[in-house]
């Protein structure tokens, strides 16, 4: 009779326990059915929303994230490197036109002192040629220096400065073989519209032109390191818990669909 009455009071004892337990269990489970079971929705691409809709959930949408880190890293500018290289040897051959001319003048001039020959613009331009180097020769053609030789010292000088500081301006910025055009045209603009001698403007213009030339090229790696750089920036699309996704009424776009179904609120879901 006691072991039975010992059972019983262990039966009631377990009882008093696990009733307890099930029903606590029961009510958090009703407490928390909505984030065990997400509600879906029967909703087609370009229907208008019958009712305002929030995420159940946070999540990621990697597929705009992806879309927003294409178009930084599309936006980043191609990065390039100017060589002062060439620049600096550009400009000094412009001034070594000039000094030839003055070292050309002061010689023929010492010469026709002590003699009673006197050189022609052409014997002057031959002598010229002779002392002005290679690259120069080649290219620019003898009428320019020809015509730079029968303007005055103090003319030339203006003329120089001129030059040299516009071909400075242009070659700094970067010349690219899409924009070498252009830059011509805009040393030939500066030398246009001076106040310089018209018979002068001819020769500088042509000198500028020969002086001009590419010194600015892709960067493979700094533009690599400068996307990179943009798209590790880049702040990931994320759709919260709670937010409202479509509104009551408004269209259903192929991008509002798209995140409803990421949302897992669609019924094929």
């Amino acid at each position: 009779m006691s072991f039975l009455t010992s059972l019983l009071k262990l039966e009631n004892k377990w009882i008093s326990i696990i009733l307890p337990v099930l029903v606590l269990g029961l009510f958090f489970f009703i407490l928390t059915i909505n984030n065990v079971y997400t509600e879906t929705y029967d909703i087609e691409r370009f229907d208008r929303a019958k009712q305002t809709i929030r995420s159940p959930v946070t999540i990621e949408n990697e597929q705009e994230t992806k879309r927003k880190t294409r178009e930084t890293v599309q936006s980043v500018e191609d990065r390039f490197d100017i060589s002062e290289e060439i620049t600096d040897e550009r400009i000094q051959y412009v001034e070594e036109v000039f000094d030839a001319l003055s070292k050309l003048e002061e010689e023929v001039s010492n010469k026709e002192k002590d003699s009673s020959i006197h050189l022609t613009n052409q014997e002057k331009v031959q002598q010229l040629k002779q002392i002005l180097s290679s690259d120069i020769t080649e290219e620019v053609s003898e009428s320019v220096f020809l015509q730079l030789i029968q303007i005055k010292p103090t003319e030339r000088k203006k003329g120089r400065e001129l030059l040299v500081a516009s071909l400075s301006d242009i070659m700094e910025e970067g010349v690219r073989t899409e924009n070498i055009q252009s830059a011509k045209s805009d040393a030939g603009q500066h030398i246009k519209y001076s106040g310089l001698n018209d018979d002068l403007k001819k020769p500088l213009t042509k000198l500028g032109d020969f002086a001009v030339m590419e010194n600015s090229f892709f960067d493979v790696e700094e533009t690599m390191d400068a996307r990179k750089k943009a798209a590790s920036n880049v702040v990931p699309v994320v759709i919260r818990a709670g937010e409202i996704m479509v509104r009551e009424g408004q269209t259903i776009t192929n991008e509002i669909y798209e995140e409803l179904a990421l949302a897992g609120l669609l019924n094929e879901e």
